[in-house]
């Protein structure tokens, strides 16, 4: 390595040649999530007798829609879940066949310091859903941000999974 003399007085000198980086290219990301475990499950199953399947739901009958959102460890994630991240799971709900009807439906959660993993849930009844009776079936689509903090007003990611299937009567 060879450095010339820095004058005291006057210009700089004209030749620094040294082994050190002046600029650097460095990475704050990544971030990611996973989208797992879509379910639909009637939770009143006793009503009409215990041994009913959980994905053949009554009117009346409380059913949840839920799929579970799991969250890398970086760095960035972990700002991401401490600065109140929206998570917003739209259930796009088609029936097939005569009557069954085609509606979406929307749960949304914000994240906290620390969680990485997290189910959200649309409960109600099909009913209170608009559902008649028919065939159904369900796909998650979900949309990542923005965070709670004014500076975050980005939608960070976006993704998708399905289908499940389950019948209304």
């Amino acid at each position: 390595m060879t450095i010339a003399a820095i004058p005291t007085v006057g210009p700089q000198a004209a030749a620094l040649t040294t082994s050190s980086e002046t600029k650097s290219f460095n990475v704050i990301g990544p971030a990611s999530f996973l989208l797992s475990d879509l379910r639909v499950e009637g939770v009143d199953l006793g009503t009409l007798a215990p041994s009913n399947s959980p994905y053949i739901i009554g009117m009346d009958e409380g059913f949840v829609l839920s799929v579970k959102v799991s969250f890398d460890h970086s760095a960035l994630t972990t700002l991401l879940m401490c600065l109140g991240t929206s998570v917003k799971i739209g259930f796009a709900v088609e029936g097939f066949g005569k009557g069954a009807v085609e509606t979406d439906l929307e749960a949304t959660i914000t994240t906290m310091a620390g969680v990485f993993d997290y189910v959200v849930k649309f409960p109600g009844t099909p009913r209170m859903a608009g559902l008649t009776p028919g065939f159904y079936e369900v796909a998650g689509v979900a949309t990542i941000g923005p965070v709670t903090h004014q500076c975050g007003q980005l939608i960070l990611g976006y993704g998708y999974i399905g289908e499940f299937r389950f019948q209304v009567f």
